[in-house]
């Protein structure tokens, strides 16, 4: 099966039959292919929480049903079957720091396996593992987590969730609240995890130039439903889309836009701020070259 994740007429309705009756989703249908990194992105209200927490089914459809592998989720799905979907499927939330409560980091990134029955010598090198994946460092194992930088108990948390070993990251603002080196760590390390060991991410950001720099594929929501599905550089060309749903110009768009206006028009359009940098040094060689 080549998709990870797949949604089928999936609708959710909170609080439905009451006067607070709300459709956070609408219809939606969307495959997921295995080892590929999706980002999902959309105004506040859009849906976009709703529907990542059926991944690991912390809701269920109202209506039609979304299917893990072999994991299939609708409103009949019986909690008590839902383990080894929850080993499969790892969720950070945002600002997963405030969810730390052990006394120590190594308690801490070890409560999740230890919970679904590992222990003993399974359980440290799953520990140890998930800690060498995130490079924290091993002398904070007996620190309180609480004593730790911002950016040292995302890791934690992160680790926490990885011990796990899941095959599917879902992933809603991870960078929130980092500083600039904090948030680039972040997501070279979800980068990593998706390239070096096949792991299906899914991205939920505000942040576009994030969205542009590290996304296979974008899936964007409007108020319950997705309403375009597409690859990032025909997301990021669309300013007239971008403007319809208030979502923002990633800068490495903005700044090929103001040097094409200028008679600087580079050959193709990179997403990325090093590749950016580079197609511009090439292009001023060439330049050069044929004065």
């Amino acid at each position: 099966m080549d998709n990870a994740i797949s949604f089928k007429n999936v609708s959710h309705i909170y609080q439905p039959n009451t006067p607070l009756e709300y459709h956070a989703l609408k219809d939606v249908s969307l495959k997921i292919k295995k080892g590929s990194f999706v980002s999902i992105i959309g105004k506040t209200g859009s849906g976009k929480s709703t529907l990542i927490k059926h991944i690991n089914a912390l809701l269920k459809p109202t209506n039609g049903s979304v299917r893990i592998d072999d994991f299939k989720i609708d409103n009949k799905t019986n909690n008590k079957h839902l383990n080894p979907l929850r080993q499969k499927v790892g969720m950070v939330f945002q600002f997963p720091e405030q969810q730390l409560f052990a006394e120590t980091v190594k308690e801490d990134i070890a409560f999740g396996p230890s919970n679904f029955g590992i222990e003993g010598a399974e359980l440290e090198q799953k520990v140890q593992k998930a800690v060498d994946t995130v490079r924290l460092d091993p002398k904070l194992f007996d620190k309180s987590p609480f004593d730790l930088s911002g950016g040292q108990k995302r890791r934690v948390a992160i680790a926490g969730v990885l011990a796990m070993e899941p095959e599917i990251l879902v992933l809603d603002e991870p960078t929130a609240g980092l500083d600039l080196q904090g948030q680039e760590y972040i997501l070279d390390l979800i980068k990593r995890l998706n390239r070096e060991h096949s792991m299906t991410i899914i991205l939920v950001s505000h942040q576009m130039d994030d969205v542009a720099k590290y996304s296979e594929r974008v899936i964007v929501m409007s108020e319950g439903e997705i309403v375009k599905k597409c690859y990032p550089d025909e997301l990021f060309t669309d300013v007239e889309f971008l403007d319809q749903y208030d979502l923002r110009v990633p800068e490495t768009v903005k700044i090929t836009k103001q040097l094409g206006a200028k008679g600087f028009n580079l050959d193709k359009l990179s997403l990325d701020e090093d590749e950016l940098i580079n197609e511009i040094i090439n292009k001023l060689r060439n330049e050069e070259k044929n004065e």
